[in-house]
C-alpha cells in the first residue's frame, strides 16, 4: 500500500495551528494511564536522566521509540534497501 504524502508541520504553519489544540503533552511531559499503568513521555530517549524519570526505577524489557515521521530515510535499513519482499 503506497503511503499518503502528508506535510510537514513545521513547515505548514496552518497544519501545525490546526493540530496544535490536539496536542495534549509538551516536551518533557510524561503521562501515565492511572487504570493501566503505561506512561508516555515526549522526551529525548538518548538523555539518561529523562529516560530514568519515565521508567521511575523500573526496568522494562520493551521500549518503543517513535521516529520522527515524513523524514525520508535512505541507506542501509530503510524500506525496501533491504531486498525483503515487503520489509
Amino acid at each position: 500500500m503506497p503511503r499518503e504524502a502528508l506535510p510537514r508541520l513545521d513547515t505548514h504553519p496552518d497544519l501545525h495551528a490546526a493540530l496544535l489544540p490536539y496536542c495534549r503533552l509538551n516536551i518533557g511531559d510524561i503521562w501515565e494511564d492511572k487504570a493501566s499503568g503505561h506512561r508516555v513521555g515526549v522526551i529525548d530517549a538518548a538523555d539518561t536522566a529523562s529516560v530514568q524519570r519515565l521508567t521511575a526505577g523500573h526496568r522494562y524489557g520493551l521500549s518503543v521509540h517513535d521516529p520522527p515521521y515524513n523524514v525520508h530515510i535512505s541507506g542501509a535499513g530503510a524500506r525496501g534497501s533491504t531486498g525483503d519482499a515487503g520489509a
